[in-house]
C-alpha cells in the first residue's frame, strides 16, 4: 500500500472501490511525478497497475525505461497493451524495434494504429520501408479489415475502348537512403 494513501470510505461495491482506488493511485502517482518524487510515483503507478489501470502501466513502463530497466518496462507496456491501450502498444512496439524484435514491433505498431495512436502509422511505414523485414512478416493480420477495391470495373461497352484509360496504381514509395538521418526520422516515445 502506498504510504499516506487510503481508500475512499463509504463505497458499498467492492469492485467499484477497487476501480476508484486504481484511479486514486494513478492520480497520486501523477502528483508524485510532478513533484519529482520518482520512487513514490513508481510505487503509486505500480499499485494502480496492479489494480488494472492501463495508463498507469504505460507510465510505470516509461519510468522503468528511463532508469534502464528494459525488462520491467517491456512487461509494463505488455500489460497496458493487453488492456487495449494504444499508447502501451506503441511504447511496446518501439521497445521491441530497438531490441531487434521487428516482427513483434510490426504487430504492436499495427495494434497501436488500429487503436488510433497518432504516430503508429508513420513508425510502421518507416519500419516497413527499411527493408529489414521479410514479406512474410509484413502480410496483414488475418483479422485486419481488407482495404476497399478502388479500381474501376471493366467497361464492356464498345465506346469504352476509345476513352482514355485511368492512371495505374500510384508509384511505389522511394526507398529511404540508409545514410540520411533526416529522412529516416521516426517518432520515439
Amino acid at each position: 500500500m502506498i504510504h499516506g494513501f487510503r481508500r475512499n470510505p463509504g463505497d458499498a461495491d467492492e469492485s467499484a472501490d477497487a476501480q476508484l482506488s486504481a484511479h486514486d493511485a494513478f492520480d497520486l502517482a501523477i502528483q508524485f511525478e510532478q513533484r519529482d518524487d520518482l520512487p513514490a510515483a513508481e510505487e503509486a503507478y505500480r499499485t494502480a497497475d496492479e489494480l488494472g489501470h492501463a495508463h498507469a502501466a504505460v507510465n510505470l513502463g516509461v519510468l522503468l525505461e528511463e532508469r534502464d530497466d528494459l525488462t520491467g518496462a517491456e512487461q509494463a507496456f505488455r500489460r497496458a497493451d493487453e488492456r487495449g491501450d494504444a499508447t502501451g502498444a506503441f511504447h511496446l512496439a518501439w521497445l521491441l524495434q530497438e531490441s531487434g524484435d521487428l516482427t513483434g514491433a510490426v504487430e504492436a505498431y499495427r495494434r497501436a494504429e488500429t487503436r488510433g495512436h497518432p504516430a503508429a502509422d508513420a513508425n510502421l511505414r518507416m519500419l516497413l520501408a527499411d527493408g529489414a523485414i521479410a514479406e512474410a512478416v509484413v502480410a496483414p493480420e488475418p483479422d485486419a479489415r481488407p482495404e476497399a477495391d478502388t479500381r474501376p470495373e471493366a467497361d464492356t461497352r464498345p465506346e469504352a475502348d476509345t476513352q482514355p484509360k485511368a492512371a495505374a496504381a500510384a508509384p511505389a514509395p522511394a526507398r529511404v537512403p540508409a545514410d540520411d538521418p533526416v529522412a529516416r526520422f521516426t517518432y520515439s516515445p
